[in-house]
């Protein structure tokens, strides 16, 4: 797990563009759609739907992550 994202480009350099045979949105959709919000002045937040608990862990400032800050590109 990365907990920080300093640059979107450069992530999107080390992501997987083709979608699996069972994937539903991969990782370069995931940080094209925060590129976005980080240009809109939002901070973004990538995490496993499928953990228990994980939206009530993260909205007590909890939970497992990935943080996207507003004008990291």
């Amino acid at each position: 797990l990365i907990p920080h994202i300093d640059d979107i480009n450069d992530a999107m350099n080390h992501v997987r563009l083709e979608k699996g045979k069972y994937s539903v949105g991969g990782m370069a959709t995931k940080l094209e759609a925060a590129s976005m919000a980080s240009r809109s002045g939002i901070t973004t937040l990538i995490a496993n739907g499928r953990r228990t608990n994980q939206l009530e862990d993260l909205v007590k400032g909890e939970g497992v992550y990935t943080k996207i800050s507003i004008g990291n590109e």
